[in-house]
């Protein structure tokens, strides 16, 4: 092994194996001390992935070994069912929150997975779950995350949006958000999401869009946030398909075009992290949380909807920028 060198719109809706790889390429390991951020310090973390030395830029580059996670969820253990201990993957997860409305299920076709978690929203119930105190990368340091997504949530045009995915912990206390985005019965797409109630980004620069995607289809998605300095970080997004493994969509695909502008993640924005002091997690440590499930649509009523299928979840430290943890089964402890 050899060393490497080396966004949310919080006008939030209701809902709150091969190596590591580039686009058609390998690389990625995974090593990530502590950190101070803005009101606090975090502790330090270690993650390997295979065997081997180190040169200049302080990331590794696994050598075909597994990726040690800071924090992954698979629920394979698990039995099918909507008892919260099922749900929370064991004990996971440290906090469920809401009216469950999570079901961990056989995975269905597309996902890699043998379980998966199911949300579906009835009578305003809602499941979110809360991964906690995970260590905060420090300057220049990395944070991957890989999950695997089905959208299923019809048109309803009273609440088309949600943020099912996110860091932190309570809804102020977060810097960075997936947002699902439904068009119709059929179509949906996603947005990134960086902090702008402090005015700590520009409403320009808040929401990168995904191309349109399709409802009832497994995609695979990874996003890896490079913390650039005290403040700020950059964002490196893929969208694969989840079946297949083929690179559907990079960098340049994700664009703030929606909001009249003109950029991609592809050109290297620089954001900053939330800077609300008055919450208990802000700056760089909101990174310490880790949120999945989605906390309800506005106005469902008892009969309600599926919302989508979650699964494979896996958080890595320490990977190469622009560097991604790659499918099921290359994190250590996974079983594809």
């Amino acid at each position: 092994m050899r060393l490497a060198s080396g966004f949310l719109v919080l006008a939030l809706a209701a809902c709150s194996g091969s190596p590591a790889s580039t686009d058609g390429g390998t690389g990625g390991g995974s090593s990530a001390g502590g950190s101070s951020a803005g009101g606090g310090t975090a502790g330090g973390s270690t993650a390997g992935g295979g065997t081997g030395g180190g040169a200049a830029g302080g990331f590794l580059v696994p050598d075909g070994g597994p990726l040690t996670p800071v924090f992954f969820s698979d629920w394979r253990t698990m039995d099918a069912g909507t008892d919260n201990a099922l749900v929370r993957d064991g004990a996971k997860w440290d906090i469920i929150l809401g009216a469950s409305r999570g079901e961990i299920i056989a995975a269905p076709a597309g996902f890699p997975t043998a379980r998966a978690l199911r949300v579906a929203f009835r009578n305003n119930g809602f499941v979110i779950l809360r991964k906690t105190n995970l260590p905060v990368p420090p300057v220049n340091g990395t944070r991957n995350y890989r999950w695997y997504y089905r959208h299923d949530q019809p048109n309803w045009p009273m609440d088309n949006t949600q943020h099912p995915i996110q860091d932190g912990n309570a809804q102020g206390d977060i810097s960075w958000s997936f947002n699902t985005d439904t068009l119709s019965d059929t179509t949906w797409r996603n947005y990134f999401g960086v902090q702008v109630n402090n005015m700590e980004n520009p409403f320009m620069t808040g929401r990168w869009y995904s191309p349109t995607l399709v409802t009832g289809t497994v995609y695979r998605y990874e996003l890896q946030v490079h913390r650039t300095g005290n403040t700020t970080f950059q964002l490196h997004a893929r969208i694969y398909d989840g079946a297949t493994g083929n690179l559907l969509h990079g960098d340049a695909a994700f664009t703030n075009a929606v909001a009249g502008g003109n950029l991609s993640l592809a050109t290297g924005p620089t954001f900053t992290f939330n800077q609300d002091m008055s919450r208990p997690f802000w700056n760089a440590d909101t990174l310490n949380g880790l949120n999945a499930g989605c906390n309800g649509v506005t106005g469902v009523m008892m009969d309600g909807f599926p919302y989508a299928v979650q699964a494979g979840i896996a958080v890595v430290d320490g990977l190469a920028p622009d560097t991604f943890i790659g499918p099921y089964g290359t994190v250590a402890g996974e079983v594809p």
